[in-house]
């Protein structure tokens, strides 16, 4: 068979896989927004009916000295941080249009400053992060109040929130109690602040994703039997019916308040006091409770406390609530009051000379980032020294195959060899991981563990290029030495191509990093957790450049090494 049959093959065996996926009938997902649909505008309720609650908010005296507040006005745009995928807070419509009840809220501030508004969608992960690096003004997406954040940012108390977590489970699982979460999946959001605690305390197996989405779709096609979220969005999933088998069985953990967060350099400011104020009329007025309604939220209890406790009165008239002499509310207004979290000087001296130079590692003191970071490192080695080892056997069964006599085996072989060698990668990954695997787990609920997928990509990638390499020197040892059996001319041909074998290899040490990104983030995970809570950016991406190098620079030596070995073992024979 000619080569122009080989490459037919190429481009025939994808595009008939392709024309098989499509032509098969595609079942909508059976997983519901967790969202609630509507019209979102201010001051009007589900039925149509209009609000009178009006938020107003004299701004002059917050322009005195107001430096932060001239800007945001002259800019004439309020840049504020939001999620676009949690439903009922914040997402964003079939319109494109940003919606939810932090977007109300925002839209709220934006009117009172007289300015239009900017939505910039943030993530768990690096929300704060756009906040340090000033790109937005203001974050209101979610954020639960705790000592880590409020040393990475400013967080505007009284908060306007609380919620809790709990665990959805289906109506017949055996878990009836917290301590029963032993060594069970559980699925859980990227960056979430409990995680931490959750996984340590309850010893979970943990299956972590990007967006509630994708947690959902995971507790639906069994990845794991629980999904341990906030529980104000679990008790509005349970009111559709797609869900009416799942419930709420424990009891609320870990209740935090959820603040709005600024820029730590803008603690103290009029800026921060404004915003202090606006939550406080949120309260006295009922906004926040009408809003809720609104958006299909159960009733907030916090919010009932809240609405009543900043609408008490004392003797003279005056609000209990009310600013006192030395800026801060009375402490009985303040329940949930957030402190920050203090430095760690019991550091040993190396990693304070560090911190005084900008590089602060001391997340590595604790035992739970130790081992996040662990845990990604060790994935990401074992991928590589697996798909080496594969790679190297598929490259020599080419090799053999496409040596042997002329068949159909030897141009299957062939013409699937081509197309992995003649294709990059990450289209592998992509066509396999979310097309293939997900067209499995849609229709048959047959999920594929992403570390098999990434293994079997490049092992195929690199071996099929190995394996023209091998076969290349085969056939020339052959014709000197005809007499030689199978396995000298394969040990032979490695040893007299062994440079563009290991060029190879190198290569694919450094496809663990496309995959850590697409398929199994282990690694890019286990940082961005770290990220989350502590906000060591720049560090915590230094020192994946810093791994990735040592990783690959290793690997490099431990090959020269095996050339030694080859060469040794070649001369044996």
């Amino acid at each position: 068979m000619s080569y122009k049959y080989y490459f037919a093959l190429i481009f025939l065996i994808p595009v008939f896989t392709f024309i098989l996926i499509l032509s098969l009938p595609i079942k909508v997902n059976p997983i519901e927004d967790i969202e609630m649909q509507g019209d979102l505008s201010i001051g009007v309720n589900r039925s149509g009916v209009k609000k009178k609650i009006k938020i107003k908010l004299d701004l002059n005296p917050y322009l005195v000295n107001g430096a932060i507040i001239k800007e945001i006005k002259q800019r004439g745009v309020l840049r504020v941080g939001v999620k676009s995928d949690y439903k009922p807070w914040g997402w964003i419509n079939e319109k494109g249009e940003h919606v939810g009840m932090e977007i109300d809220m925002a839209r709220n501030i934006a009117n009172i400053l007289g300015v239009t508004i900017k939505f910039v969608s943030v993530s768990t992960v690096f929300r704060l992060q756009k906040l340090d690096m000033k790109e937005i003004d203001l974050v209101i997406a979610t954020m639960s109040g705790t000592p880590e954040r409020a040393r990475l940012a400013h967080l505007i108390e009284p908060p306007y929130y609380l919620s809790g977590v709990t665990v959805l489970l289906k109506k017949n699982s055996s878990v009836k109690n917290w301590g029963s979460l032993k060594d069970c999946e559980i699925c859980l959001l990227r960056g979430a602040y409990y995680n931490r605690d959750i996984i340590e305390k309850y010893s979970i197996s943990k299956q972590i994703y990007n967006s509630t989405r994708d947690v959902a779709k995971a507790l639906k096609d069994g990845q794991c039997i629980g999904w341990a979220y906030d529980d104000t969005v679990l008790k509005n999933l349970l009111v559709k019916s797609k869900w009416s088998d799942y419930n709420l069985p424990l009891p609320l953990k870990y209740p935090k308040p959820w603040t709005m967060a600024i820029n730590k350099d803008y603690a103290g400011t009029n800026f921060a006091r404004f915003l202090r104020d606006i939550v406080i009329l949120w309260h006295q007025s009922g906004f926040l409770l009408e809003r809720e309604k609104y958006h299909g939220l159960p009733q907030s209890q916090f919010l009932v406390a809240q609405n009543r406790l900043f609408n008490v009165k004392t003797p003279g008239n005056k609000y209990l609530c009310s600013i006192e002499n030395n800026g801060d509310l009375p402490d009985e207004c303040l329940k949930y009051k957030i402190i920050p979290e203090e430095d760690n000087n019991d550091i040993p001296e190396f990693m304070k000379f560090l911190k005084k130079a900008g590089i602060d590692l001391g997340f590595m003191l604790e035992p739970y980032n130790r081992n996040l970071l662990m845990e990604g490192l060790t994935y990401t080695i074992s991928l590589s020294v697996i798909s080496i080892f594969l790679a190297m056997v598929t490259g020599v069964i080419f090799a053999i195959i496409r040596c042997g006599k002329r068949g159909l085996l030897r141009n299957i072989v062939t013409g699937c060899g081509e197309f992995f060698r003649l294709t990059p990668p990450i289209l592998h990954l992509y066509m396999i991981f979310f097309g293939i695997c997900g067209y499995l787990s849609l229709h048959f609920n047959i999920n594929i563990d992403p570390k098999i997928v990434a293994i079997l990509s490049f092992s195929n990638y690199a071996g099929s290029a190995i394996g023209g390499i091998i076969e290349a020197a085969m056939m020339e040892y052959r014709k000197k030495h005809p007499d030689k059996n199978l396995f000298n001319q394969v040990l032979k041909a490695i040893d007299a191509s062994y440079e563009n074998i290991r060029s190879n290899l190198i290569n694919l040490v450094k496809l663990a990093g496309v995959a850590s990104v697409i398929s199994i983030p282990e690694i890019i995970s286990s940082s961005n957790m770290i990220v989350a809570e502590n906000g060591n950016q720049i560090i915590m991406m230094n020192f994946l450049l810093v791994f990735y190098f040592l990783f690959t620079g290793i690997f490099i030596m431990l090959l020269k090494h095996g050339k030694k070995a080859v060469e040794l073992w070649s001369r044996k024979i």
